[in-house]
């Protein structure tokens, strides 16, 4: 057969194959995964200045509607915890209490229940919080802006809405925002894949799945380098087939391991004593 005519590698020749296969593997790895490559690996379903306008302007209202609650809260808890205590710095921190356990609390219920809600338990009871702040905030401004006042149309839209804003407004906010974590950590667990393969390629090229064939290709042409100088096996080698080279390479591959110590011991056992 023409292949048995080709001549084998030397031990230093099948090294050098395997070094410049491995720097292959390296050149597939490619260099070291950085985190500016993986911004934006999930396709979102609408473009990332329309997510940024609605974002904008949802703060935008959630501060208006904030304020125009909070100040008739504030009024409202300054006034009635004077009338129980009659000590200025007293009511000025209960008014401001007031707008902290209805206004900010609604909004930190309504985050809470998406974020940590996973049981029955924890959403009902981040459910009933939500619904005790928002009570809290409509009673008190509903006492300011109308329990005393001729009602309309405007007058009731105008003491109702910005609590009820504010609780929706922040749910818009929670959901965007929510999305819009959901999307970095989908790309800091596509750059921490891509750096664990990175890491496993340069530390253990031989495990890498192109290495194997790298190694193949380099065989092949250093087998081609080795027996091209020489005039017997020169015009052999551009009519080997690919099964040909399938089975040099094979053959070098066993050439590496062509002992093992468990054989070596079971010709020991073969051995007669003297």
């Amino acid at each position: 057969m023409m292949i048995e005519q080709i001549q084998p590698l030397t031990q230093q020749q099948r090294l050098d194959a395997r070094k410049k296969a491995i720097k292959v593997v390296e050149v597939f790895a490619g260099e070291k995964p950085k985190h500016a490559n993986f911004k934006n690996t999930t396709i979102s379903k609408y473009p990332h200045w329309i997510t940024g306008i609605v974002v904008a302007l949802s703060f935008i209202v959630l501060l208006t509607a904030f304020l125009l609650s909070a100040m008739r809260l504030y009024h409202i808890g300054y006034l009635t915890f004077y009338e129980t205590l009659e000590n200025e710095l007293s009511s000025k921190i209960a008014g401001i209490a007031i707008v902290l356990l209805s206004e900010a609390a609604a909004v930190l219920f309504t985050i809470a229940l998406s974020v940590i809600g996973q049981s029955q338990t924890q959403k009902r009871v981040l459910s009933l919080s939500m619904a005790g702040t928002a009570a809290l905030a409509l009673s008190g401004n509903y006492y300011v802006a109308l329990a005393e006042t001729q009602l309309t149309v405007f007058t009731v839209l105008e003491a109702m809405l910005p609590p009820l804003l504010t609780l929706s407004t922040a749910y818009v906010l929670k959901e965007l925002l929510l999305t819009i974590i959901e999307q970095r950590h989908n790309d800091q667990n596509a750059y921490e894949l891509s750096l664990i393969d990175w890491e496993q390629a340069i530390a253990n090229p031989e495990d890498h799945p192109k290495y194997l064939q790298a190694y193949a290709n380099e065989l092949r042409d250093s087998l081609i380098k080795a027996n091209r100088r020489k005039k017997a096996t020169k015009e052999i080698l551009p009519e080997l087939s690919k099964s040909d080279w399938r089975a040099l390479v094979k053959r070098e591959l066993q050439n590496e391991d062509w002992y093992t110590a468990s054989e070596e011991v079971e010709n020991e056992k073969e051995v007669p004593l003297a």
